[in-house]
């Protein structure tokens, strides 16, 4: 699993489907109200994924977004005593009446400067460095159980990967509905 090999702290992480378990830490009756047929999957613990849930538990984000199993969905997980926690979202399908958009202040301070995505470095050092193992002529490929990243390395990506920062380019594709 590439994820289980960043190290670095992450801030926000999405996925498509929720980590196994994360209903313990929210509402768990309005989320069997609101999806009745998830109460099976809550009580064998098999409503969400495995892997995700590994992935929770060694990098903390602040934030953890999904989808997936369209509902509504909010839990705060804790990580330790000292209060470092992951704040978990899921949203609904995008359809009328149902609620799949939310406005959160993340509480990032803008110093003077506007916003700008980048890259993440780390990320892109884990993908140049485990790309080997994905092709599409042989499903058979297994990643190594462990991926050290180091700052070397990480530098050596960077250095013939350019800049980080991604081109504000976004355009119309298709007609607004």
């Amino acid at each position: 699993m590439r994820s289980k090999s960043i190290r670095r702290p992450v801030d926000i992480f999405m996925s498509h489907d929720w980590p196994i378990g994360v209903y313990d830490f929210g509402d768990r009756s309005s989320l069997i109200r609101a999806k009745p047929f998830f109460e099976d999957e809550i009580k064998n613990n098999d409503l969400g994924s495995p892997s995700n849930s590994e992935i929770l538990e060694i990098i903390q984000p602040a934030y953890w977004f999904s989808g997936h199993l369209h509902v509504k969905f909010s839990a705060i997980i804790p990580h330790d005593d000292f209060g470092k926690a992951t704040r978990f979202l899921a949203l609904d399908k995008c359809l009328p009446r149902r609620k799949f958009l939310q406005i959160l202040d993340i509480g990032q301070e803008l110093q003077g400067a506007p916003p700008v995505m980048e890259y993440d470095p780390e990320w892109l050092t884990v993908l140049a460095d485990t790309a080997k193992y994905y092709s599409p002529l042989n499903f058979d490929q297994r990643l190594p159980a462990w991926l050290e990243v180091t700052e070397e390395r990480i530098e050596e990506v960077v250095t013939g990967f350019g800049p980080l920062q991604i081109p504000e380019n976004f355009t119309v594709t298709v007609p607004v509905y």
